[in-house]
């Protein structure tokens, strides 16, 4: 499982304008993912779904991890 840096995933989120239901449906990945990735869930996201939020978000998958250099 990889560590999703939340803030940084919200921000993105917010910056494109998009409810989380949005962001879930141009993910292809569940409204709960999307709340849990956001919220105070410790459990991380597997290799795919972080793959498909950063298509989503047009960003490299590592820009969306914690520790990772990269601008949000």
């Amino acid at each position: 499982m990889w560590d999703i840096d939340k803030a940084k995933l919200k921000t993105l989120r917010l910056r494109n304008n998009w409810s989380r239901e949005e962001m879930a449906r141009r993910a292809n990945i569940s409204l709960y993912s999307i709340a849990r990735l956001e919220g105070n869930s410790s459990r991380g996201a597997t290799v795919e779904t972080v793959g498909k939020i950063a298509d989503a978000l047009g960003k490299h998958p590592g820009e969306l991890l914690k520790n990772m250099k990269g601008g949000a």
